[in-house]
């Protein structure tokens, strides 16, 4: 009995080894080594994807930049390599024999100085970079995750130097572009209008959680031919989170800093041949800081609490058809923000608030044929503001402010040729439905709400007309039902002078619809709304240098805004209402730099001059001329170490009572470190301290220059510290 098992025994060994021995003469292996400058690259994530875009394996580089894929069937497939900061690296088409045992070296380039990275904003379609004659500022995951930042004032307050400025005044946190107002920028989340406004048409950034977004883009110019109203200035557009590759992820991040500030969020991926999607959760709890606790008026930030959701989801009902659905929900629950009312002069009083944001959007992409493509989306906002003034010995319960904003969108994309060269033409219809509700808007016809109807049509092409020269001509036509409509064209062009230097220019028109607050608001006998507004418009031209290569990063450009009919308050009539008074400019220059120096040294500088007139040639005051922002990182992947200084750097700001605002600086120092990294999860640490060098008490200075004590000219925090982890899992297709 025990000859016969020893015998079965052996026989079964022998027929696993035959086996085995012929799977591997079937099979091929693959080995990839990932490096970059400065040397072998350990957690890059390597991905082998069958021609049908299915994950075939999965796997990250050692310490010594080697991924070994095994058991590989023959056949032809895509490699993709990628590792946060790097651009991703791609090859196609990559065929593997029986038995073949192939070994590839990756060299990775540094997203900043790649020529591979596209964008999805300047001309609502994908793009590479590199050829978008807008001047466009990309904020990628890399650097978003460098400022450490989980609100999109924490991120843009950093992008002094490159156009684009955010007050430090109070916790409104407004941002302006190119000299133009937050009331001229138009905020989107893919693609998709950012509701909530305040008063005075600025959206408060700090509402503005980025713990399910991706990357930021920046265009800089009037975007109202493809965007619409509000876009006099640009556009400023968040991209969530999607998922790349086959399989489950999740990724959490948790922090904790000074003032009790906790966040938390987790994003759950998926993704199949067929079906993907992302969630995110957060939760932020924060004290925030009162810069005098001997006076009321002057939190830096309230105390508040904000929870959020979000998600999104693709589904491909055939091989020419897939749809997709977003939806968000956020709450924020301000508690501690003491004000004096619209006119900073009543009684002061505890404003408690509760903000809640949700969207909703459904849309599907059809392929009519090879080279033309129709998309049709919905998108459903609404915004609701809940306050009541706390007086201490008495309450006062205001009425709902609630905003919707429903659109639908058809938009057709063609591309066509001349003499074998691709043009890009795209075109559109477009029905936008908005509404208020507010108890101190004075409305025609006894009407609950305010409400406008928008019928849209645009068009717009992109011409290939000889090698290296692009030119891109549109328009678009706004039709309102309040009050008349607006025509918005513009034109571009990019001459490539080689693969690494470009020319570029632009002009847009702009234009800002006046909202319904300037229209149709009543704050008693001494302020009511003009309902015979006109839009205030804008013409925008920049003329620009850009420069991408392996080891520098930079570029020029000189703009020119002309703003007609800007819309202001109107204090020569009473009761003072607002017209259309301002006719100004607005020019300057953005530049940059940034060089990819040995061993691991990035550093950047942008710098910005601004300069505002009335039709008189009178400088217009309240703003500054000169800002830059400098950053410099050290970046050594062999030791999964990132480490950043960046400063911010402020011109001094003259009012017309003569007072002025000084010039500061203000310096965040911050470091990660990969502490573990397998083929199914990574752990990552960070420290990082904002405000180091902890400037505070800047007050406003009279005509003399002496400080006004108790009149805080900067808002800003204290020097503050956090910590925090971000742990990543992926459970499926770290195993195929």
């Amino acid at each position: 009995m025990k000859v016969c098992l020893r015998a079965t025994a052996l026989a079964v060994l022998l027929v696993a080894s035959v086996a085995i021995s012929a799977l591997a003469q079937d099979s091929a292996e693959l080995r990839v080594r990932v490096a970059e400058r400065g040397g072998a690259v350990p957690g890059a994530v390597v991905v082998l994807s069958s021609a049908d875009g299915e994950t075939v394996a999965r796997r990250v580089s050692g310490h010594d930049g080697v991924a070994v894929v095994t058991g590989i069937p023959a056949g032809s497939y895509t490699l993709s390599v990628t590792f946060t900061g790097f651009a991703p690296y791609n090859q196609a088409d990559l065929v593997l024999a029986a038995g073949e045992k192939k070994s590839i070296e990756v060299m990775l380039t540094l997203a900043q100085f790649s020529q591979t990275i596209t964008i999805t904003t300047a001309n609502r379609r994908e793009e590479l970079l590199r050829t978008v004659a807008e001047p466009t500022t990309l904020i990628d995951e890399a650097s978003l995750q460098d400022t450490g930042g989980r609100s999109a004032k924490e991120v843009l307050v950093e992008q002094a130097g490159s156009g684009v400025y955010v007050s430090p005044q109070g916790a409104t946190n407004s941002v302006s572009i190119n000299g133009l107002g937050g009331a001229a920028v138009l905020i989107l989340i893919d693609g998709r209008r950012y509701l909530g406004r305040n008063s005075t048409g600025e959206v408060n950034l700090e509402d503005l959680d980025l713990s399910n977004i991706e990357r930021i883009e920046i265009v800089k110019g009037a975007g109202s031919a493809m965007y619409g109203s509000d876009a006099m200035a640009g556009v400023i557009n968040f991209i969530t989170k999607k998922p790349t590759t086959f399989g489950m992820a999740n990724s959490l991040d948790v922090s904790y800093g000074s003032y009790n500030d906790t966040r938390f969020s987790d994003t759950l991926s998926f993704r199949s041949e067929k079906f993907s999607g992302a969630f995110t959760a957060g939760y932020r709890s924060y004290d925030g800081y009162d810069l005098d606790e001997s006076a009321l008026i002057t939190e830096g930030e309230p105390e508040s609490k904000r929870y959020n959701i979000s998600g999104n989801m693709e589904y491909a009902l055939h091989d020419k058809v897939r749809a997709r659905v977003y939806g968000d929900y956020t709450f924020r629950d301000v508690t501690k923000y003491y004000f004096a009312g619209a006119t900073q002069m009543s009684d002061p009083y505890n404003s408690l608030r509760e903000l809640t944001r949700y969207n909703f959007s459904p849309e599907v992409d059809v392929n009519l044929t090879d080279t033309m493509t129709v998309n049709a989306l919905f998108n459903y906002g609404q915004y609701e503001r809940l306050e009541t003034y706390d007086y201490g010995d008495s309450v006062d319960v205001q009425d709902p402010w609630v905003e919707t904003n429903n659109e639908f969108k058809v938009t057709a994309r063609q591309i066509w040729g001349i003499e074998d060269m691709e043009q890009f033409l795209q075109f559109g219809y477009e029905f936008r439905n908005q509404t208020l509700e507010r108890g101190s808007l004075d409305l025609p016809s006894d009407a609950d709400e305010a409400e406008r109807d928008i019928n849209v049509f645009w068009a717009q092409n992109e011409f290939n007309l000889i090698e290296n020269f692009k030119v891109t001509a549109g328009f678009r036509y706004d039709d309102y039902s309040d009050f008349g409509s607006e025509w918005s064209p513009k034109i571009t062009a990019m001459y490539a002078v080689n693969d690494e230097n470009r020319v570029r220019f632009s002009y847009g028109h702009g234009f800002r619809a006046p909202r319904f607050g300037e229209l149709y608001i009543d704050l008693g006998f001494f302020f009511k709304g003009n309902p015979d507004l006109q839009p205030e418009t804008s013409n925008n031209l920049t003329i620009g240098y850009a420069h991408t290569g392996e080891l520098a990063q930079g570029s020029f450009d000189f703009f020119y805004n002309k703003i007609k009919d800007g819309i202001g308050f109107d204090l020569s009539v009473f009761p003072y209402t607002y017209n259309n008074l301002q006719d100004y400019t607005a020019s300057g220059i953005n530049s940059s730099l940034a060089l990819n120096l040995p061993y691991g040294f990035t550093p950047e500088f942008s710098y910005t001059y601004t300069k505002r007139e009335d039709e008189e040639g009178e400088k217009i005051l309240g703003y500054p001329e000169h800002s830059a922002f400098l950053k410099l990182l050290w970046f050594r992947p062999q030791w999964g170490m990132r480490v950043n200084l960046r400063g911010q750097l402020m011109d001094n700001i003259t009012y017309s009572s003569g007072e002025e605002r000084p010039s500061y600086q203000i310096w965040y120092l911050k470091g990660s470190k990969t502490v573990m990294t397998t083929d199914s999860y990574s752990i990552d640490v960070f420290a990082q301290i904002d405000n180091l060098f902890d400037k505070s008490d800047v007050f406003t200075r009279d005509e003399t220059g002496a400080p006004i004590q108790g009149d805080l000219a900067l808002w800003l925090a204290p020097r503050t510290f956090r910590i925090g982890i971000t742990i990543d899992l992926d459970w499926i297709g770290a195993h195929r």
